[in-house]
């Protein structure tokens, strides 16, 4: 009997492999076989293929996770655009209602650029517009209604993303 260093025993005389059986392979062939089949391999170390399937998953899952935490992030901004923009327009109801009541059509403005506290910048993220409408009949009611128009962090531009807010006011007697 030989002993291979790998830990393989091979028989000099008679050629076989897995208790006898030859499974239908020539002699050299077999021997082969029995060499690759028996031989413990020592396992220290990832091959090439191991690694490079390694990395690849592990690219996609980082990949997979920048996604959610970019897409994550445009979400939070984009609610705490809305919540500003609500802000703004309700700022300007409550300076309504410290005007008087004949004063409030001085109130009116279109596609004004505000910051974020509602102040007046040519370069803010937001557009206020406000309107006043007069209702007549025997209730004399003024609707004074904000639109804030919210710019896209993505493109700049103002989309149709708007918030909008009214309020009805009277003159009391």
């Amino acid at each position: 009997m030989v002993w291979i260093e790998t830990g393989v025993s091979i028989l000099a005389t008679s050629i076989e492999c897995s208790g006898g059986k030859n499974f239908g392979f020539p002699e050299r062939k077999l021997l082969l076989f029995c060499i690759v089949m028996g031989t413990k391999h020592s396992r220290n170390g990832m091959t090439l293929v191991e690694a490079t399937v390694a990395i690849t998953l592990l690219v996609l899952v980082m990949g997979g996770a920048y996604a959610l935490i970019a897409q994550t992030r445009y979400t939070i901004d984009t609610v705490r655009d809305r919540y500003l923009a609500i802000n703004i327009a309700n700022a300007r109801i409550e300076r309504a209602r410290n005007f008087q009541y004949k004063d409030l059509p001085g109130l009116r403005e279109s596609h004004v650029r505000v910051d974020a506290y509602g102040a007046p910048d040519s370069n803010g993220p937001f557009r206020r517009s406000t309107t006043v409408t007069v209702q007549g009949g025997s209730h004399d009611l003024t609707e004074v209604s904000v639109k804030i128009e919210i710019r896209d962090r993505r493109s700049g531009q103002f989309r149709g993303q708007h918030e909008t807010l009214s309020c009805l006011f009277t003159e009391y007697l």
